[in-house]
């Protein structure tokens, strides 16, 4: 076996999503995906891939990359994937020490972060033997949108028009107003901290958080974005983010500032989500939360499942 760089060919691209959507059927991944994530990245942060190989087949690969939401000089995120009929063959022990190795000599690395999920229990014990501890636990939830019933909260609507606050949609604001990803940001930035996470979030630059809200990315619906207004001041929103049409789109960020929590708000918000994904022929939505967020229990009134679990972990180097 041999370890080498990742290239950018399209075999390398073609066997990355081969592995990848192997082992995480829930995450496929296009070629296009890929290259796309890829050209997204923001050329300042390290971004490093590797592949296994025997007999020039491509069994395997490993990543680091810094964050750009949590990060540090020396903060990084790692995967690693083997292909099931290559494991327990020592394969992806080689590939973490050789990430790890690099991370030592040429980064100095001192903090390291993956992600798998409970019902791989392998995937825990190596890196439970390898130094990880679990930093977060964060359940998987989906709503079938075909046993999704409106009805149950429709009182809502007049609850959040009593306050004085109305929902719109992002397509429409952006329209009526050039500065209203402005308005977003802010809100955004100033709700992401309310968000448990397993290390302290880095604010986002504008520029490139707005490109995440433009046509340059594909996951991006304007029309699935929703706003809550009082006053003119944005403060709530609810989104959803995929390429219609689709089965399934997942959840992006749902948040109220302090001072309207606790008052339906987040929930009209979701619903109004929940309603364009099953006019728009969506049969899944999926999301995941922390379990301690307060997000989780509106998840689970509104008929959210939990599938499986989502374990977070870190190794201090």
């Amino acid at each position: 076996m041999r370890i080498r760089e990742f290239e950018d060919t399209p075999q390398d691209y073609e066997a990355l999503a081969h592995i990848i959507n192997t082992n995480w059927q829930e995450r496929a991944m296009t070629v296009d995906d890929l290259k796309g994530e890829d050209k997204e990245r923001l050329p300042t942060l390290i971004h490093r891939r590797f592949l296994a190989e025997i007999a020039d087949q491509i069994v395997g690969c490993g990543s680091f990359e810094n964050h750009e939401k949590f990060y540090h000089p020396q903060r990084f995120w790692m995967s690693l994937d083997v292909l099931p009929e290559y494991r327990w063959q020592g394969i992806g022990t080689q590939l973490f020490a050789h990430m790890l190795a690099r991370l030592q000599s040429e980064y100095d690395a001192n903090e390291l972060h993956t992600v798998t999920t409970e019902s791989r229990a392998d995937s825990l014990r190596f890196l439970n033997t390898r130094g990880f501890q679990v930093s977060q636990r964060d359940p998987m939830s989906r709503l079938a949108l075909e046993n999704f019933d409106p009805t149950t909260f429709q009182r809502l609507d007049a609850q959040i028009a009593a306050m004085g606050i109305e929902i719109r949609v992002l397509s429409d604001l952006l329209r009526e107003d050039t500065d209203v990803l402005r308005k977003v940001y802010e809100l955004h930035q100033s709700l992401v901290d309310d968000v448990p996470e397993p290390a302290e979030h880095t604010k986002a630059d504008f520029a490139l958080w707005c490109d995440g809200y433009s046509s340059n990315n594909p996951y991006f619906i304007p029309e699935a974005n929703f706003m809550a207004l009082h006053n003119s001041a944005y403060i709530g929103l609810s989104s959803l983010w995929g390429k219609l049409p689709a089965d399934t789109v997942n959840t992006g960020l749902t948040g109220v500032k302090q001072g309207y929590r606790r008052q339906g708000l987040a929930t009209a918000l979701k619903v109004r989500a929940i309603l364009f994904a099953q006019a728009h022929g969506v049969r899944l939505v999926m999301t995941s939360n922390n379990s301690e967020n307060p997000m989780y229990q509106i998840n689970r009134k509104l008929g959210f499942q939990t599938y499986d679990t989502e374990i977070k972990l870190v190794k201090s180097m």
